[in-house]
């Protein structure tokens, strides 16, 4: 089965948010392989600190993309 990429547009003012979203997407059956994608568009809240909340093999299916001033 071919895999799936889940995109997430990343802006938040809290702590959390972005690491409940990234578990939900991770935990989906019959998607096959998934992999995550997180687009921070200058997130006041910085986005390592919800990725450092995950388990290292999940974090290695999430790439993050940071907007470039």
């Amino acid at each position: 089965m071919p895999g799936t990429a889940v995109i997430v547009p990343f802006f938040q003012r809290e702590a959390g948010v972005l690491t409940a979203a990234i578990r939900s997407a991770l935990a989906q059956r019959d998607a096959g392989p998934i992999t995550v994608v997180v687009c921070d568009d200058g997130s006041p809240v910085a986005a390592e600190l919800d990725l450092a909340l995950l388990d290292p093999g999940a974090r290695d299916r999430v790439h993050f993309d940071r907007k470039s001033s």
